[in-house]
């Protein structure tokens, strides 16, 4: 069986972590990442703006007995102000917190900030994992930013790898740092559901979801994806093909609307 995005960002940098190492959570939200790295780490240090992950987060710790984590309320662009330490690891879960207000995003300049700290403070033979999910307003924009910022960072520093499912609708993992950039296609999909299908049965509109024009549509944005990250790779101009994927979305969009 295939592991999820986060499974694997887990196993990626659990191979680094140990009962010595400092360990950074980007993005706390319900506090996943940080009980996963507080199980391996001296120490973590997790961040969130928002009051609800500190509260879900630290419910979670208490539940598994977990007390090597700091919770701090404040944006990872400030990581700087509380992590004195050499960071033998750390992770980003791009996006919103899915049970409270999505209005709340991570942005690109605090993101970017973030991760340029992080990097500045990453040990030699430590890994950063980033975990992009760009379905909502502002998700596109964030996550051309941190690839364009990944793609330009010294080869003689860093390894940098992008992973990308071919035959899935637009979803990217990749592995920056050694830095991982992963996208669920399951969130994607059902946000699209959401926006797109009301009052139907999670069984209706997955059989909507999954039709032979739909279907088709996945399958041509999954290839402009894939040639849209090799040339940005190359350091080619995506302007036109930007424009064949806002195509498609319309198309997926319209579908969804009629089958609705």
């Amino acid at each position: 069986m295939i592991k999820r995005p986060i499974h694997l960002s887990h196993d990626f940098l659990a191979e680094v972590l140990d009962d010595e190492s400092i360990a950074v959570d980007a993005t706390m939200g319900n506090g996943n990442d940080t009980a996963f790295l507080a199980g391996l780490a001296k120490k973590v240090y997790a961040f969130d703006v928002q009051e609800q992950a500190l509260e879900k987060t630290r419910q979670r710790l208490s539940n598994l007995e977990i007390e090597n984590a700091q919770l701090i309320l404040d944006g990872h662009e400030n990581l700087d102000r509380y992590v004195t330490e050499p960071i033998r690891a750390a992770i980003f879960n791009l996006g919103y917190l899915p049970s409270a207000d999505k209005s709340v995003i991570t942005k690109p300049h605090t993101t970017l900030e973030a991760i340029e700290k992080i990097l500045d403070r990453l040990e030699v033979g430590g890994r950063l994992a980033i975990m992009i999910y760009y379905g909502h307003d502002g998700g596109d924009m964030e996550k051309d930013a941190v690839l364009e910022y990944v793609i330009g960072l010294d080869q003689r520093d860093f390894t940098a790898m992008l992973y990308q499912p071919v035959n899935q609708y637009p979803t990217i993992f990749g592995d920056v740092g050694e830095i991982t950039m992963i996208t669920d296609i399951k969130e994607k999909l059902a946000d699209m559901q959401v926006k797109y299908i009301d009052n139907q049965s999670a069984e209706d509109t997955l059989k909507k979801v999954d039709n032979r024009k739909t279907a088709k549509i996945k399958k041509k944005l999954a290839s402009l994806e894939v040639e849209r990250c090799h040339k940005l790779l190359a350091k080619e101009d995506v302007t036109a093909i930007d424009k064949k994927i806002r195509k498609q979305k319309e198309l997926f969009s319209n579908c969804c609307h009629k089958e609705g």
